[in-house]
């Protein structure tokens, strides 16, 4: 079976699991005066990722889910107005903040141009009407087509943001938009307030997400990350993979899985039966619209899962494909096949 619904499929290394060092073990939820924890691989995997995205501090999440969170909770209370987009995977697939038996935050959505990026002129508006207290995007945009935001385009939100509204950005795969823009991650972090970024996923830990941002933001985090039930104890036997993942050779591995997507998105572009925006398909993600007689989107997968292809349905009638470690050039041109052979042969 070639399985591309998603890069959490990416299984851990065995030397992620040799970095466990059971001498470095500590309880993570107790905190020192200055906040951190007792466990000395979860203080290094935090150190790393402030370092690396340009914060002064970070800290260790179980998922990416808690982290957007308890970021939004940092910065939000009930109530409040935050700035989104309406296809956010935090606002499609996380959005128990906006309910009002919950948290009770309202969405306000400005709109995107014809490159899936926010719209300036939108946001602009928004600002001035909805009067939001954060500013959201994502970066690269999951339901986007896996699109990256430069750090330009961030520079031009933060420069209608100014000082007074603080901006968030879920970076779940922000190394994947740092190695295709050719870019450091801290270069992509530099004009917002706090990020989060997955381990899971193409870094291919088993586990893991970190939020980073000043040091009375996490602070603040560390405190709702223990209402939410994610303080976890000796939580170093999840950040020894997290170091690892963060390895430079390991980050700049992801280009293989953004060659293959590549590869992908030729071999399926010319279907008749396939709407594809090619520019769109800069990092790891092939999302395409199906336009068939007989089958949508779910009869499709079906017919793939049958075939030895797992694909994942998105927003209406979409198709998503994901590529990651363990995916090969030679399975994805096997994909291609597939798909172009099960499209025309109806």
């Amino acid at each position: 079976m070639i399985d591309l619904r998603s890069d959490t499929l990416t299984l851990p290394e065995k030397r992620m699991i040799d970095n466990i060092d059971i001498r470095k073990l500590g309880d993570d939820g107790r905190d020192d005066c200055f906040g951190r924890g007792e466990d000395s691989l979860v203080n290094e995997l935090e150190n790393l990722a402030a370092k690396l995205t340009g914060k002064e501090a970070a800290l260790f999440f179980p998922t990416g889910t808690m982290a957007n969170h308890a970021a939004l909770l940092s910065f939000c209370k009930r109530g409040n107005s935050l700035a989104l987009d309406p296809t956010m995977h935090m606002y499609i697939s996380e959005k128990i903040v906006f309910d009002d038996d919950y948290f009770g935050m309202k969405p306000a959505f400005y709109e995107l141009n014809s490159r899936k990026k926010p719209d300036i002129d939108s946001l602009w508006e928004l600002v001035k009407t909805r009067s939001p207290v954060l500013i959201c995007i994502e970066n690269t945009h999951n339901y986007g087509g896996g699109i990256c935001l430069s750090p330009d385009e961030i520079k031009k939100i933060r420069n209608l943001a100014g000082d007074e509204i603080p901006i968030f950005m879920d970076g779940a795969r922000i190394f994947n938009a740092a190695v295709s823009l050719h870019t450091s991650v801290e270069k992509l972090c530099e004009n917002v307030d706090a990020v989060s970024f997955c381990l899971s996923k193409g870094l291919g830990a088993p586990i893991g997400s970190l939020l980073c941002g000043n040091k009375e933001m996490i602070l603040k985090a560390r405190r709702i990350r223990k209402l939410l039930g994610g303080t976890m104890r000796q939580a170093g036997v999840a950040a020894a993979a997290g170091l690892i993942a963060l390895e430079e050779s390991n980050i700049k591995r992801l280009e293989e899985d953004h060659s293959n997507a590549r590869i992908l998105k030729e071999g399926i572009a010319a279907n008749e039966y396939i709407r594809l925006d090619t520019q769109s398909v800069q990092t790891n993600i092939v999302t395409f619209e199906l336009d068939h007689p007989l089958y949508d989107a779910a009869a499709l997968i079906e017919i793939l899962k049958e075939k030895g292809v797992r694909v994942k349905k998105i927003l209406r009638n979409s198709i998503r494909m994901t590529t990651y470690k363990g995916i090969s050039q030679k399975d994805v041109e096997k994909v291609v096949e597939i798909i172009n052979e099960t499209l025309t042969d109806y």
